[in-house]
């Protein structure tokens, strides 16, 4: 038995091991918690590894959570550009 993910109210969501779209907690409150995230993923702009922070920064402040997913070139998500509520820096970034 393959143990049942659960993904964070904001993250992403995958199908099938590929980014398949964002979650944004206002968007799944009072869904069912128990269907799968990839129902109700939203798909949006995502940045390639080799593509400068700039273009990640510049997607992220277009976005309600402040988030881009980094994808690759097999649609695996390897990483989320994510800036501070400040919008001076990028999280996990001192």
């Amino acid at each position: 038995m393959v143990p049942k993910q659960h993904e964070p109210a904001n993250g992403s969501a995958r199908r099938h091991g590929r980014y398949a779209g964002r979650l944004l907690r206002a968007e799944v409150e009072g869904l069912d918690p128990g269907a799968a995230a990839v129902e109700f993923a939203e798909p949006g702009e995502t940045v390639t590894p080799d593509e400068p922070a700039a273009r990640g920064r510049e997607l992220a402040l277009a976005t309600p959570g402040l988030r881009v997913p980094v994808v690759d070139g097999d649609g695996q998500l390897v990483g989320i550009v994510a800036l501070t509520t400040d919008l001076k820096g990028f999280c996990g970034t001192e």
